[in-house]
């Protein structure tokens, strides 16, 4: 697609059609040095939201967008104008500002200029409420522009629009709403307070929304504290809640170094099996006969109410029997917040995120034993028959890792038919299956690898056996798609296929019966 400047620079992007507005304001971030709040997109006379795509707007590689700085009356980014500032009692004051000033600094203005403490205060540009971390050009000031004041503690009140949905009105009291310690150390980049906090504060408490409708992870990544982000994704806070911007903390975030922060630990093995043995019942004729009896236990779990369920299985499989695997705290934050917030999308959270539920769930899953088997049923039942999930149910290609002896491999002939024992992760993305198979290569004394790497093409047909958790996962960038247990395939090929290190690569694939 090309980009047309207002000086009528034509400027070429190279971005499929899946991609997102926002997706194409950070090519022309690092294409042009334009930082995202001060683009403004126009395609055939429309704005251009950042949370739709390409397609939407049936903007393809032919077409011209048109970019305008979003400047708004100043002159360049470097001057200086007045805003004025209206007092809910009905005094003004008027403040020399800079396009790029956030509005927490103009808060600061304020405070010095008034006497009036930054928490105390709210601010509507509009008729509309802003954010402390958003610059004044975001919000279109410029010269002669007003803001209205809010005095917070005071017994007054006034009606702004939302800033996500100028539809809804918000009546705004004025009890203050100060924000959290923890928040503020997050904002701030105060490492050794939040060392402190995390010893005690629960994760729960660290993944709500603050009155700004922001989280501490969601700041700390639009201000570039490294440091501060990397302690609270280490301490398992949420990285899929989003904030009065429908915007994720990776998608604020104002570096790559941060994004990079967000990518799954590489040794992990979660979208490649050591032995098909563990994910894989190999069986006869009846194999579909199986499966549907195991699928019809498990419907009577899917009612929308499904909160004394989850509670079951937190009092009869989390608690005893997962206090000893990796972050049990954070694991069971989710299944709290499931119960807390009548969510059942937190349960989904709790298998994707980096603890140690997934793989001992799964283990339990496919030997089959007792202790929690029940749970086990009425988790799957939950996934499978919510209504909630609907939105999420997936058909089509999906790729997986495995690394097999030649004994192994002899066992998945053509024509042979596979039931799925456990929780299989692939993921749309054929390139992230490449990279994590490649972490786990081990060698013989000859040189030779001791298991063969194997890519899997699952064929998937009934939406109802899969989930497709880009939009729900911790880790969104990995498209995972998530196969349910009691999914039957049908190996249809079997390929062989070379590589530079003289080594073959199998390539199976395994279509839906």
């Amino acid at each position: 697609m090309i980009i047309k400047t207002e000086a009528h620079e034509d400027v070429s992007i190279n971005i499929g059609t899946s991609n997102t507005i926002r997706h194409v304001k950070e090519k022309i971030l690092h294409t042009m040095g334009i930082p995202l709040h001060q683009q403004l997109l126009v395609f055939v006379g429309m704005e251009l939201e950042d949370d739709l795509t390409l397609s939407h707007y049936d903007i393809d590689n032919t077409s011209t967008v048109h970019l305008i700085p979003m400047y708004f009356g100043l002159n360049n980014t470097n001057d200086i104008s007045e805003v004025t500032v209206n007092i809910e009692d009905g005094d003004t004051i008027t403040l020399q500002i800079e396009p790029s000033n956030t509005i927490r600094e103009i808060k600061e203005k304020i405070r010095d200029h008034e006497g009036i403490p930054v928490e105390q205060q709210f601010l509507a540009i509009g008729g509309v409420e802003v954010d402390d971390d958003r610059t004044l050009s975001y919000y279109h000031v410029g010269n002669d522009s007003n803001i209205h004041l809010i005095r917070m503690g005071y017994d007054t009140s006034t009606v702004v629009h939302s800033s996500t949905d100028p539809g809804t009105v918000l009546n705004i009291s004025s009890e203050p709403k100060p924000l959290s310690d923890f928040y503020v150390a997050c904002r701030d980049n105060n490492v050794a307070a939040l060392q402190k906090l995390l010893q005690t504060l629960p994760v729960e408490e660290m993944n709500k929304l603050e009155p700004n409708q922001s989280t501490g992870l969601h700041v700390a990544c639009f201000r570039g504290h490294k440091e501060v982000v990397k302690l609270l994704l280490k301490k398992g806070v949420s990285r899929s809640i989003m904030n009065r911007y429908r915007c994720l903390p990776y998608e604020e975030a104002a570096s790559n170094d941060i994004k990079r922060l967000f990518e799954r630990i590489p040794d992990n093995s979660r979208y490649v099996a050591n032995s098909g043995r563990v994910e894989w019942l190999l069986v006869a004729a009846n194999t579909k006969a199986m499966a549907a009896r195991n699928v019809e236990a498990i419907k009577k779990y899917g009612t929308p109410q499904f909160e004394h369920y989850a509670k079951q299985i937190i009092d009869n499989y989390i608690n005893p029997h997962f206090q000893h695997v990796e972050k049990y705290e954070e694991l069971l934050g989710f299944f709290n917040m499931a119960v807390l917030e009548k969510d059942p999308r937190y349960l989904i959270k709790a298998y994707t995120a980096e603890t140690g539920f997934y793989t001992k769930l799964n283990v339990d899953l496919a030997s089959e034993t007792a202790v929690g088997k029940l749970e086990r049923q009425i988790y799957l039942g939950i996934l499978t028959f919510n209504p909630c999930f609907d939105k999420f149910r997936f058909s089509g290609e999906v790729y997986r890792g495995m690394r097999l002896t030649d004994d192994d491999l002899e066992e998945y002939g053509v024509n042979k038919q596979v039931m799925t024992k456990s929780f299989l992760s692939g993921t749309v993305d054929k390139n992230q299956t490449d990279y994590f198979l490649g972490k786990f290569k081990r060698k013989n004394v000859h040189g030779n690898e001791v298991k063969m790497g194997v890519i899997c093409t699952y064929i998937i047909r009934d939406k109802q056996c899969s989930l497709d958790l880009t939009n729900i996962s911790e880790y969104p960038s990995e498209k995972e798609v998530l196969i349910f247990p009691y999914t039957v395939f049908t190996v249809t090929q079997i390929q062989s296929i070379s590589q530079n290190d003289g080594n073959a690569k199998k390539h199976i694939i395994l279509t839906q019966c």
